[in-house]
């Protein structure tokens, strides 16, 4: 299995060769300070791009991260609605070494968008120097929160009524 500084070193060097990748930042696991490390955790990435489409034409670019025995595409799929907005790409791809990683592609105009939706986001490379790294990342946003009491109310209900169905 690659170490951290192999993968970083090779996502450097991806997004070093590409014009059209202006940022680079990681988020997830990898950034909470609440998180213990361990070799397992996938790497959450995501490029700010100056055009995704031209991405999304072929996935031949994908070459450039090494041999995948999977690739998920959510955003290109019909089984569920996409979970981000409109013009923003995901690639999850899974490396014979083990290695998971969970690629987001988003234009750099959603910029503004994209920093305020995540408060664990890392900047790794800033080819512009326009963003910088909030001082402390929070998990908070991500805490379990107890249900209301009406929520459970309605879980029980809805879980009764489709027994009563059955």
């Amino acid at each position: 299995m690659r170490n951290s500084n192999q993968v970083f070193d090779l996502l450097t060097k991806i997004v070093t060769a590409d014009e059209r990748i202006r940022v680079m930042t990681l988020e997830g696991s990898r950034v909470n300070p609440n998180v213990k490390q361990d070799p397992w955790q996938d790497y959450d990435i995501t490029f700010l791009v100056t055009d995704v489409e031209s991405y999304l034409t072929s996935d031949k670019w994908l070459e450039k991260f090494g041999e995948r025995i999977f690739v998920q595409k959510p955003e290109g799929m019909s089984l569920y609605p996409p979970d981000f907005p409109n013009g923003w790409f995901s690639y999850l791809m899974l490396f014979p070494d083990g290695i998971k990683i969970d690629l987001t592609l988003v234009p750099i105009a959603d910029s503004q968008l994209y920093f305020e939706q995540d408060p664990l986001i890392q900047i790794f490379i800033d080819k512009d120097g326009q963003f910088q790294t909030p001082l402390e990342p929070t998990d908070e946003m991500f805490w379990v929160q107890a249900p209301s009491a009406q929520l459970v109310e309605d879980c029980a209900n809805e879980f009764l009524f489709c027994q009563y169905l059955c």
